[in-house]
């Protein structure tokens, strides 16, 4: 069903985003950045964990009622992860220092074109003038703000739908949108620090746009290292890529369909461009789908540890549904008629009240 492939599917490449990021991150704690580690792993701690809490009812809600039982094993993990969307203090609190760690980089960075973004001057008349007095590129993820203005000037050429399974469309995508977002709260907060209000009660004010530029900022992380992780699997793993390459397509698409408010208002796409990311979306669904059993496998999860009628190894939902409400199983189904009946139920049934 369609539908239910639209509710799981994407979960299932966002599984595989987690991963590779994962793995990425794990390489940045071996090198010693610990500042570059810490402006990645704030927002991501936060983005992907309500992502995955978010995503588990998800999951509940496409097995109907099923879902909801506990043979089913989702109410038990649901229940089990959703402290770790606030076990080290509220989300959005932790989120804030990826884009704290974003603003000081754009300070440093000392670009002409932020001076002129701040007096209003349109992103495509200082494109051209910031790139020609940009530093030699760094590597990481945060690089994009060493030419901010120019990332936020791009613009999206896509004309078919095909155009969208680029990974380097989809990379510039994101970045664009994180630039965008970035330069527009650091001129909100210069305005309103001009005016007179405190930095403090700026940033508050403001928090719902701090949340977006670290969030922004997490999701080219994650398109990023997806792509990246994938060409290097491409050499050893050939018959990997691309599997893997679609589940990146639907990760990067899917997800910008469901920000593409941002995208269409930073101006890096047009209306007909987000009726193709749809289409995109639409079309990689039964792609997917073929390769979904394999994908979900190849975790290694073990029926044991799943402890699920519905996650089986071998498929036999019904059978295992049928088996746990049996007595042996369940020991409130022993007895035809539970003796919580005669002891409260009938009494109050057979008196006059």
């Amino acid at each position: 069903y369609t539908m239910q492939q639209q509710r799981l599917l994407p979960l299932l490449a966002t599984a595989y985003a987690f991963q590779f990021a994962g793995t990425a991150m794990q390489r940045l704690l071996r090198s010693g950045d610990t500042a570059a580690l810490h402006v990645a792993s704030s927002g991501l701690k936060a983005l992907c964990s309500r992502i995955t809490a978010d995503g588990i009812e998800t999951c509940r809600r496409a097995c109907g009622g099923h879902g909801y039982l506990s043979v089913s094993g989702l109410p038990e993990l649901l229940g089990t992860y959703l402290q770790n969307v606030t076990v080290e203090g509220e989300n959005f609190m932790i989120a804030q220092q990826t884009t704290r760690g974003l603003l000081k980089i754009l300070s440093n960075a000392g670009l002409n074109a932020l001076a002129a973004h701040a007096e209003e001057a349109p992103l495509s008349a200082v494109a051209v003038s910031a790139a020609s007095t940009l530093p030699p590129a760094e590597n990481g993820d945060a690089d994009y703000l060493l030419h901010v203005a120019a990332a936020a000037a791009a613009h999206c050429t896509a004309d078919k739908v095909s155009d969208f399974l680029s990974p380097d469309l989809q990379c510039e995508a994101y970045r664009q949108r994180a630039a965008w977002l970035v330069l527009e709260l650091d001129r909100k907060l210069a305005d309103s620090t001009r005016s007179g209000v405190a930095h403090q009660d700026a940033w508050n004010a403001l928090c719902p746009d701090v949340i977006r530029v670290s969030e922004a900022h997490c999701f080219y992380v994650l398109v990023r290292n997806f792509n990246t992780s994938i060409k290097q699997l491409s050499d050893p793993h050939p018959e990997l890529a691309p599997v893997l390459q679609n589940c990146c397509h639907l990760f990067s698409l899917w997800w910008m369909q469901e920000s593409m408010g941002e995208f269409l208002e930073g101006g890096y796409i047009d209306a007909m461009q987000a009726g193709l990311v749809r289409q995109a979306v639409r079309e990689l669904l039964p792609i997917l789908r073929a390769d979904a059993i394999p994908l979900v496998d190849a975790w290694g999860h073990s029926d044991h540890a799943l402890n699920s009628a519905l996650g089986r190894w071998d498929g036999q939902v019904y059978d295992a549904l049928l088996a746990s409400a049996q007595p042996d199983s369940n020991p409130m189904n022993r007895d035809e008629v539970s003796p919580a009946f005669e002891e409260s139920l009938k009494p109050m049934r057979l008196s006059r009240l």
